[in-house]
């Protein structure tokens, strides 16, 4: 792996745009930072994200990392940012100012959700806090038993064994149950926000 893409290979955008589609991309990118390299140069007619990689949440970024609306890097951020969120409100966007165009189009979102650093919002964070003060092999149970009760999982597939690495919940000191729990509930909480985002996402396709 390089860094980038290089010139030999075709993006999908690249190659809807040869069949008359407008495509649009939001999120991560990761594979061409350097101009010349990023979404708008590889077939994408709107971008809205980070062309150098993930690991981004609220700003100001724990690591060096710059946020672009098509070619123009955004210098200021609303106190609030959260990327999952912005990710979500320009996907809407793009899809909005295309709603009245004849021709078709392809959108692609690369969250950077829920991969690390483990941030979200405090107050979603709580709604899930609970929630995971039990015993891992339990809870791990329990999400099968609920799986195989809706059919997600056919009968012949049974519940791996648990990761050796992982200590059992009742080894555990309390900081060290405190811990596990805030990790648990911060990554819940960003596949909470991720989820809904791309809710809005579905109901934006269906309004139009």
């Amino acid at each position: 792996y390089q860094g980038h893409l290089n010139e030999r290979c075709v993006t999908i955008a690249e190659a809807l745009e040869q069949g008359g589609y407008k495509t649009y991309m939001v999120g991560k990118w990761h594979i061409g930072e350097e101009e010349g390299s990023r979404p708008r140069d590889r077939g994408f007619d709107k971008f809205y994200g980070v062309p150098k990689g993930g690991g981004i949440y609220f700003h100001p970024f724990l690591i060096d990392r710059d946020v672009y609306l098509n070619d123009k890097k955004i210098e200021h951020f609303p106190e609030d940012y959260y990327s999952t969120e912005a990710f979500n409100r320009y996907a809407t966007r793009f899809i909005s100012e295309h709603a009245d165009s004849d021709t078709p189009f392809f959108l692609y979102v690369a969250h950077i959700a829920p991969h690390f650093p483990l941030q979200a919002p405090q107050d979603v964070i709580n709604k899930y806090k609970k929630q995971y003060r039990q015993n891992f092999q339990k809870f791990r149970e329990q999400r099968y038993s609920r799986m195989k009760e809706r059919d997600i999982l056919p009968d012949e597939v049974s519940l791996s064994p648990p990761d050796q690495s992982v200590k059992d919940w009742d080894q555990l000191t309390t900081e060290e149950k405190d811990t596990a729990a805030l990790k648990m509930a911060t990554y819940a909480a960003q596949i909470d926000l991720m989820d809904k985002g791309i809710g809005k996402i579905i109901d934006k396709l269906k309004e139009i």
